[in-house]
Parts: C-alpha cells; structure tokens; sequence
C-alpha cells in the first residue's frame, strides 16, 4: 500500500513538473508551445518582451479551474477591448501575432471589474494615439 502511494505521489510530481516545464518553461524560451507556433502567436509583457517566468507561473495556476475556464474564456475574450483572458489580466500579459509590432505609447490605466460577485482591479494599457494596423 506504501509502496503503491509513494508511486502515485512520484508520478503526480513527475506530471507536475513536464506540466510546468512546457506552459511556463518552453513559453519563456524562445522555442514557444506547439500551439504557439500552429496559432503564429507569441506571450508578451506590457514592454513587448517576454514575460517573466513568475508572471507565466501565475498564469498557469489558472488551469486548477480546469472547465470553468475555458466558459470564462468564451464568454469574457470577445467583450474584452484587449481581448485578454482574466489570466493574462492577473499576470499582465498579452498574446499577440507573432509578427506583431508594438502599437505605440500606451498609459497605465486601473479599471474595476465585478466578476461572479468579487471586485477586481487590473491593471491594463490604453493607446494614447490612434492605434495603427500590424
């Protein structure tokens, strides 16, 4: 029984661990996912650099919801003037084309959001000229 417990323990961490490898890991590197490159997109920061590997850990722990997600996602992505999921909001971050260029100077903004009867405050960036095509 021992035996059989340990075994699942070190098989949970070893899923653990690849799971973190490939969604916080392989995201940073500059190999990105297999879904990254199919999607020709790429994770960025609010300076258009890669974001940091705790920002992609934050980011990750929204797969605990599992489901509930992807729901979220549906429903929250199209009426997003960013189009960022609540994940990339808590971790600021944004997924953008790969060929992608930064759009131009941008404002620090903090808007309020009630979600399923909790208040939130994210940080977000507003244009501060007329956004141009990329």
């Amino acid at each position: 029984m021992l035996f059989a417990m340990l075994a699942a323990g070190g098989l949970l961490l070893c899923w653990a661990g690849a799971v973190y490898w490939y969604f916080v890991i392989v995201k940073h590197s500059r190999f990105h996912t297999v879904g990254y490159r199919l999607g020709r997109v790429r994770i960025v920061d609010a300076y258009g650099q890669t974001p940091s590997r705790r920002a992609l850990s934050l980011r990750l722990l929204f797969a605990v919801f599992g489901p509930i997600n992807i729901i979220l996602d549906i429903l929250w992505i199209p009426t997003d003037p960013c189009k960022q999921s609540l994940r990339d909001k808590l971790a600021h971050t944004y997924v953008v084309k790969a060929s992608a260029h930064p759009a131009g100077p941008a404002r620090v903004v903090y808007r309020n959001y009630y979600i399923m009867g909790m208040a939130f405050v994210f940080q977000e960036l507003e244009p501060l000229g007329p956004l141009r095509a990329s």
